[in-house]
């Protein structure tokens, strides 16, 4: 058992673990502080719903166990950083335009397939942990 408590930042990518990392383990510098990089957004993966999300976090949680070998008392904060990505913007400022990739904007979104994105954003907006 390690003697500080752990704290596990669950993140989309690298990159948030490396915009994070240094601030986050000085900050909980008397923890140990761990990065779960899940490569995506865990809310929009197939296999994932809002009966299913704690599930989903607790399977991540105990891969961490396993390779460091803690146990569950030594959690004292587990904080999973998702992207909102305008996930509680009306349907109705969602606009099909003619773009590649999604743009977001202060009033709306322009998207290639705007229902594809009202979708996204229902099942999303769904999750709540």
């Amino acid at each position: 058992m390690s003697e500080k408590k752990v704290v596990v930042f669950i993140v989309e990518g690298p990159s948030d673990e490396a915009a994070l990392g240094t601030i986050m383990k000085e900050y909980f510098s008397s923890n140990e502080v761990q990065f779960i990089v899940v490569q995506g957004d865990i809310t929009l993966k197939d296999y994932v719903s809002s009966d299913n999300i704690l599930k989903k976090i607790n399977e991540q949680i105990e891969g961490v166990k396993s390779r460091y070998r803690y146990n569950q008392d030594d959690f004292i904060k587990i904080i999973h950083i998702v992207d909102m990505d305008g996930v509680y913007i009306p349907d109705t400022d969602i606009i099909e335009a003619n773009v590649e990739e999604i743009q977001y904007f202060e009033d709306h979104i322009d998207s290639k397939c705007a229902n594809i994105i009202v979708e996204r954003n229902r099942r999303k907006g769904d999750i709540r942990i």
